[in-house]
């Protein structure tokens, strides 16, 4: 059974939703990349009760190799155009 994926505006951020986003966009060479944005805890002075949750972002790979390492996690996906989806990767809702 193909994984089924949520579907998020482009412009949605991490700390928006509370959970982790692939942003998929088109590689200057015309292939499909994507970056990871999710949340990470930081506490600026050392302190956990003065900590805060930030969204961050990975560098672009392919964006196969991005769903592949998501496949048994939960993440939403942010399409920047509705023709870099993949059939293969599973299904958008």
């Amino acid at each position: 059974m193909p994984k089924s994926w949520k579907r998020v505006t482009f412009d949605a951020s991490a700390e928006d939703t509370g959970q982790t986003i692939i942003r998929i966009t088109k590689g200057r060479q015309g292939d499909t990349m994507a970056s990871v944005e999710r949340l990470q805890w930081h506490e600026p002075d050392g302190h956990e009760h003065t900590g805060f949750a930030a969204g961050s972002e990975t560098g672009r790979r392919p964006a196969a190799q991005v769903i592949a390492d998501y496949k048994k996690l939960s993440a939403q996906i942010a399409l920047e155009s509705d023709d870099l989806w993949d059939t293969s990767w599973g299904i958008l809702i």
